[in-house]
């Protein structure tokens, strides 16, 4: 009864160990060789997710460029907007201050 148990622990303690390598090891219940993992599969996987992972990063920088653009075609505008009142407003002051008439002149 111990044999049998010590020899189960063995054979378990080498299927794991081969199974941590990558190897085939043997099916516990009738002692034949377990099928080699497809690693082909798994690295497929883990490149489509990576590739996922990389495709969904691109988009989200590809929003935020968006925004920030916007952000600063807006930032171009008001600060246009404010050139362009800024100079209204000198062009009145200095034509009240020569005397070319008032706001409210009556032509």
């Amino acid at each position: 009864m111990d044999e049998e148990r010590l020899r189960q622990e063995r054979r378990s303690w080498v299927n794991l160990h081969e199974r941590m390598l990558g190897r085939a090891g043997h099916d516990d219940d009738n002692d034949e060789p377990l099928a080699p993992r497809d690693e082909s599969n798994a690295r497929q996987k883990r490149e489509a997710e990576g590739d996922d992972e990389l495709r969904h990063t691109i988009e989200e920088n590809n929003r935020t460029l968006a925004v920030e653009q916007a952000r600063g075609a807006e930032d171009l505008d008001l600060a246009r907007a404010i050139r362009l009142s800024e100079e209204e407003i000198a062009r009145r002051n200095a034509s009240t201050l020569t005397g070319s008439g008032s706001l409210f002149d009556e032509p």
